[in-house]
């Protein structure tokens, strides 16, 4: 179902008509140029390994920009993230969330001369939210199965940076980013121990979580229509086991490179 929706999500943002604006910091490269406002929905699909876990994220938001300068964009960021944490062991019931608000800030800029077809461009872009859901162990003693309730609570606070290149061909635009991704979480754990239908509050943990910074490789595609309209495909390797997938719909204001 929650698969579903974010797809269905994203096909009725690439169908607004109205001025929209990409979700990243380099979708789309374009700025929106100075004083244009800029509205987008789009949808973002995250595979992450967080730790010793596998972090599974469909994400939902609106988006909205100002041209602070020619070259300059300032935005925010709203609307829903769902999150999955799967652990890998044996016995354990994953956990697993449904859709929750998220919000988030960034910044885009864009450098173009009229002698050369190579952009340069960057950004970047925080993004938070909080998470609850739960995760489930099951044990036996003798001949007594025990359940262990973990409660979860993630404060997930994500940065990421980015910095590339871009040409074009035609109506197609190709570009890569070297881009470094990093999440600071706060978790809070209460565990209940569960037998014969009977909860039992074991106690409760907290702590932080920090990643560092992961570098990866972004490589992406906009293909240009009239009115400014651009359609954007992208993708960001980690690792084999890390990636990020974005598609959205763009609408560069009034002003062009």
């Amino acid at each position: 179902m929650k698969v579903r929706l974010f797809y269905m999500t994203l096909i009725l943002g690439c169908g607004l008509r109205m001025p929209l604006f990409g979700q990243i910091a380099c979708n789309p490269l374009e700025p929106s140029g100075k004083g244009e406002w800029t509205v987008s929905l789009n949808g973002t699909y995250l595979n992450q390994t967080v730790g010793q876990e596998n972090a599974l994220s469909r994400r939902i938001l609106l988006k909205s920009g100002y041209g602070m300068t020619p070259w300059l964009d300032l935005y925010v960021l709203g609307g829903a993230v769902d999150l999955e944490m799967k652990t890998g062991q044996a016995g354990i019931q994953d956990y697993d969330d449904k859709y929750r608000p998220a919000f988030g800030a960034g910044a885009h800029v864009s450098l173009s001369s009229i002698e050369s077809p190579v952009v340069l461009f960057g950004g970047a872009q925080f993004v938070r939210f909080v998470s609850r859901g739960s995760y489930i162990g099951q044990f036996q003693v003798d001949n007594d199965y025990f359940e262990s309730r973990y409660s979860m609570r993630y404060d997930w606070r994500e940065f990421k940076a980015q910095l590339g290149l871009a040409f074009s061909v035609m109506m197609f635009r190709f570009y890569g980013a070297y881009t470094q991704w990093g999440v600071q979480r706060l978790d809070r754990k209460k565990e209940y121990l569960i037998y014969q239908g009977s909860s039992t509050y074991v106690g409760m943990e907290e702590g932080e979580y920090r990643s560092g910074m992961h570098s990866g490789i972004l490589a992406g595609m906009q293909i240009n229509f009239p009115g400014q309209f651009a359609l954007t495909l992208e993708t960001l390797i980690f690792d084999k086991d890390s990636y990020h997938i974005l598609a959205g719909i763009s609408q560069t204001g009034n002003q062009g490179w």
